[in-house]
C-alpha cells in the first residue's frame, strides 16, 4: 500500500486499515510519542487532533498553522520514522549479549581485532557485563597486549569473582609476563570453581613445568589429558616434562600421540628426535629431525616450556 499523504487542510483518513500487529514494538513506540508533538494554539484546535491508531494516516495538520511550523512538524514526524526505520535493520539493534556471543565467534576465527571493537561496544552499552571484559581479555592477549588484557581480566573478576574462565584466562596473561607463580595461583582458583576446566589444568601444569616442579606439572597435565584426551598440545607438553625426568619412552609416546593428534607437528618430531637420541636410537632421531627440518625451520625457535 502507498504512503498516505495528508494536505494541510485534509482530514483524518477514518478508513478501515490493516492492523499494526506486524509493525514491530519500536515502531509502535515511535507512532505513540508522536501524540505530544501536533499541538496548535489556533483556536479550535489548542489540543490537537489525532487520528485513530490503526489508520494509515496518523495526523490531520491544522489548516491555520504556518508554513514554518508545518515543516517543524514534518521534521519531527521524519526524525522519528526515520528512528523507527533504523532500530528495524538487522545489526542497528545488537545487544550486549548478542555483541558478546559475536566477539567470541571471532575470537574462535582468529579475528581478534573484531572480537575487541564487538566487546568495546558491548561495554559502551553496558559497563557491568563481566563476560565482555572476558573477551576482550582474551582477544588482547591474542594481539599481545598483556597489559590490555590483565586490565581486563581483572575488571571481569572485580565484577564477578565467581568467573572460573576468568581466572583461568589470566593465569594465561600471567605466563605471557613470565610470572608463573600468579599463573599457578589464578590457576588453581580457576579449578577450585570448576574442577572440569582443563584449560586451566593445562596452564598450572605448564608453570609449574617451567618452575622445574615436573612431578606436578605431569601430575596436571595428566589430568587434562584424562578430561580431554585429544588436544595435542596437553600430549606435548606433558610429554616435555616427562623427558626432564628422565623418562624419555613415557616421553616419545607422548610426543607420538601429539604428532598424531595433529598433522605435520613440527615441534613434537623436533622433541621426539631428542628423546630417541637420548635412547640410543639415532637413526629415529635423526629421521624425526629431518621430518622437522622438512615442516619448517621455525620449530627450531624457543618453544613455550623450553629451557
Amino acid at each position: 500500500m502507498g504512503v498516505v499523504r495528508l494536505t494541510p487542510c485534509q482530514p483524518p483518513d477514518d478508513s478501515p486499515a490493516p492492523p499494526l500487529a506486524s509493525v514491530s514494538a519500536p515502531f509502535r513506540a515511535m507512532t505513540r510519542q508522536n501524540t505530544t508533538l501536533l499541538r496548535y494554539e489556533n483556536s479550535g484546535y489548542g489540543r490537537g487532533v489525532k487520528a485513530k491508531a490503526n489508520s494509515p494516516s496518523f495526523w490531520m495538520l491544522n489548516p491555520y498553522c504556518s508554513a514554518k511550523r508545518h515543516n517543524a512538524i514534518l521534521r519531527h514526524q521524519s526524525f522519528f520514522v526515520l528512528t523507527a526505520v533504523l532500530l528495524l535493520i538487522p545489526g542497528c539493534t545488537q545487544s550486549p549479549d548478542s555483541l558478546v556471543k559475536s566477539a567470541e565467534t571471532k575470537c574462535k576465527q582468529s579475528d581478534y581485532r573484531g572480537a575487541i571493537t564487538d566487546c568495546s561496544e558491548a561495554i559502551r552499552l553496558n559497563p557491568h557485563l563481566p563476560e565482555a571484559f572476558v573477551w576482550r581479555g582474551i582477544a588482547r592477549a591474542r594481539v599481545g597486549d598483556a597489559n590490555a588484557a590483565m586490565s581486563d581480566l581483572d575488571e571481569a573478576i572485580r565484577l564477578n569473582p565467581k568467573a572460573p574462565e576468568a581466572y583461568c584466562n589470566r593465569s594465561v596473561v600471567w605466563m605471557q609476563k613470565g610470572d608463573y607463580e600468579r599463573a599457578i595461583r589464578d590457576a588453581t582458583e580457576a579449578i577450585r570453581q570448576d574442577p572440569r576446566d582443563t584449560e586451566a589444568y593445562y596452564n598450572r601444569g605448564s608453570s609449574r613445568g617451567r618452575l622445574g616442579d615436573y612431578n606436578g606439572s605431569v601430575a596436571d597435565l595428566t589430568e587434562a589429558i584424562r578430561l580431554n584426551p585429544n588436544d595435542p598440545e596437553y600430549h606435548f607438553n606433558r610429554g616435555i616434562s616427562l623427558e626432564r625426568q628422565g623418562q624419555y619412552q613415557k616421553a616419545i609416546a607422548d610426543f607420538t600421540e601429539a604428532i598424531r593428534l595433529r598433522t605435520n607437528y613440527a615441534k613434537a618430531y623436533l622433541l621426539r628426535s631428542t628423546a630417541k637420541e637420548r635412547t640410543g636410537d639415532h637413526a629415529g632421531a635423526v629421521s624425526d629431525s629431518n621430518e622437522a627440518v622438512r615442516i619448517g625451520p621455525q620449530v627450531y625457535k624457543k618453544q613455550p616450556g623450553q629451557e
